[in-house]
This record gives structure tokens, C-alpha cells and sequence, in this order.
């Protein structure tokens, strides 16, 4: 019986070891970004400088996070599609908004910038710089402003 505790107490800190270690960032280069984010960088965030890419692996997912040299970053899935977009400087790109949200925050709260947008299991959350928020659904239909 000692010898079975000692083997399960011995496995799960093996685990604990494991898993901690897999949660570092990496400094990677610019091209160890997937095809579809440096695309999406270049096309969209062409005037900006890329000052760091960080690769973070955790047990459950792999993503990248990118950092230009004015503060703004990206973040992306492994497989290259962004999961948020911050900008507090100058603002989200609307070219990058979903049409349904450019529409609403244009025609609602004119010359007001998004500052932050994140992909959520529901859709999107947008965030301007006035530190409103609002939901919207995945096809970027406007569901409720939020706390």
C-alpha cells in the first residue's frame, strides 16, 4: 500500500513539473508566426514595427502573442486567426472588425475607437476608449453593453 501512494504522490508531482514548465513563454521570430497571422499583420498593421513575438505553450492550447513598439499587441491562436487586438493608442483598425460591429460602434458612438476587441466563445467583445463595452454575437450582431 505504501509503495502504490508513493507511486501516485511521485506521478503527480512529475505532472505539477511538467505543467509548469510548459506554461513559459518563448521569444520566437516574426516568420515562426503562422501564415495566416504574419498575412494579417502585414496587410493590416503594415505602418507599425513588430517589437516581439512570444510563443506560450500551456497543456491545453498554443498561442502567440505580438507586441509593436508603440504597446499595441495581437494576440493569436495557433492556428494563425487572431483571438484579441489592443490598441489603446491609436485604436483597432476597423478594417479588422467584423461589419456588423463597425457598423454599430460608427453609427452609435461616432469618433470613439475601439481600443480592445476579443473572439469569445459567444462572439466578440469590444471594448472603446471611453471603456465602454459591449457584446456581440459571432456574426457581429449587437447583444448588450456590459459592466
Amino acid at each position: 500500500m505504501k509503495k502504490y501512494i508513493y507511486v501516485v504522490v511521485m506521478a503527480a508531482a512529475a505532472m505539477v513539473l511538467c505543467a509548469c514548465g510548459m506554461g513559459d513563454k518563448q521569444v520566437v521570430d516574426f516568420t515562426m508566426l503562422p501564415q495566416t497571422a504574419q498575412t494579417f499583420v502585414k496587410t493590416n498593421f503594415a505602418d507599425k514595427q513588430v517589437a516581439i513575438v512570444y510563443y506560450d505553450r500551456d497543456i491545453f492550447d498554443k498561442d502567440y502573442e505580438l507586441y509593436f513598439n508603440d504597446g499595441s499587441k495581437i494576440k493569436f491562436q495557433s492556428n494563425g486567426e487572431w483571438e484579441e487586438i489592443e490598441d489603446k493608442m491609436n485604436g483597432v483598425p476597423m478594417a479588422v472588425l467584423p461589419a456588423g460591429i463597425s457598423q454599430y460602434v460608427t453609427a452609435r458612438h461616432p469618433n470613439m475607437p475601439v481600443v480592445k476587441i476579443e473572439r469569445k466563445r459567444y462572439g466578440f467583445k469590444v471594448e472603446l476608449a471611453s471603456e465602454i463595452e459591449m457584446k456581440f454575437n459571432k456574426g457581429g450582431q449587437f447583444l448588450r453593453y456590459d459592466d
